[in-house]
């Protein structure tokens, strides 16, 4: 899941993520458990990612959808 996010995130230069869990016929513990992996597996690897630029980027250019450049 992460790999997917930190992808969508350099490729769309953006650091945001909205996201959806279904939690009708889910255990409570399972809810709880992803919650608690997004927090804690998920966010710090899509966190040091998107905070990395790549070789002869900046993280400024990333962002520059932001400010309407």
């Amino acid at each position: 899941m992460s790999a997917s996010i930190r992808g969508r995130s350099r490729n769309r230069s953006r650091d945001r993520f909205l996201g959806q869990i279904s939690v009708g016929t889910m255990p409570h513990e399972k809810v709880m458990r992803a919650i608690e992996l997004l927090g804690t597996e998920v966010t710090p690897a899509v966190r040091e990612e998107v905070a990395t630029p790549k070789r002869g980027e900046h993280r400024a250019d990333r962002l520059s959808t932001f400010d309407g450049n």
